[in-house]
């Protein structure tokens, strides 16, 4: 998996065109040196998402609040197709989308290598859902514009409402996360069973197992 989908220690890459600003090197300095903040992004991390929403739940005392969970699982291929420097452009792009989503009230983390998050207090599933497919559009997608060619990640979506139980909002994130990796790896099946069917009818006419066997 490219290094752009795991916590780095390389000095930041801002790209072509002149020396970044001081107040934006300060930026990058203060992101590193926060435990709670994800390094690549300027979001929360996991901890800090977990740490944050407990302490933001508490401080207004909300009954509840939605966690939308945002898996993009083909992050890594547009590493592969279209270079690190692509796949970053999108991490930032979804970064820049779902701190959108989240609004002022709200929290938005990066809570895995392609895994994202956003807490809504006082917001309904659907609520949640709603605001944000109204950034990411239905179905959710990112699209960057990459030197001519038109880039897309669809995410995988699971959301759920927390209603004040204990613990805060650490076991609705597991299962949260729990449930969309049971959604990939029966996706992974389904697609090795296709994979596996066309193979079967693309054999010559005639051919079977049973012809390949040595004869006794």
């Amino acid at each position: 998996m490219s290094a752009d989908f795991a916590p780095t220690t390389r000095f930041p890459v801002f790209g072509d065109g002149p020396t970044p600003s001081p107040t934006r090197f300060l930026r990058w300095f203060q992101r590193r040196s926060d435990p709670l903040q994800d390094r690549r992004t300027g979001l929360l991390n996991r901890e800090g998402l977990v740490a944050r929403a407990d302490a933001v739940l508490r401080s207004r005392s909300w009954a509840r609040a939605s966690l939308v969970v945002l898996s993009f699982d083909d992050l890594p291929e547009s590493a592969v197709l279209w270079g690190d420097a692509a796949a970053n452009a999108l991490m930032l792009r979804i970064a820049h989308a779902l701190r959108r989503a989240a609004g002022r009230r709200g929290l938005a983390a990066r809570t895995g290598p392609v895994q994202f998050a956003v807490l809504l207090p006082g917001r309904c599933r659907q609520s949640a859902i709603d605001a944000v497919t109204a950034v990411l559009g239905q179905p959710c997608r990112v699209e960057l514009d990459w030197h001519g060619e038109e880039l897309v990640c669809v995410p995988d979506v699971a959301a759920e409402v927390w209603e004040g139980e204990e613990g805060g909002i650490a076991p609705l994130l597991e299962q949260l996360c729990a449930s969309l990796a049971r959604h990939r790896n029966r996706r992974a099946r389904h697609h090795d069973f296709i994979r596996r069917e066309r193979e079967r009818h693309s054999r010559p006419f005639g051919c079977s197992q049973v012809d390949s066997l040595p004869a006794s």
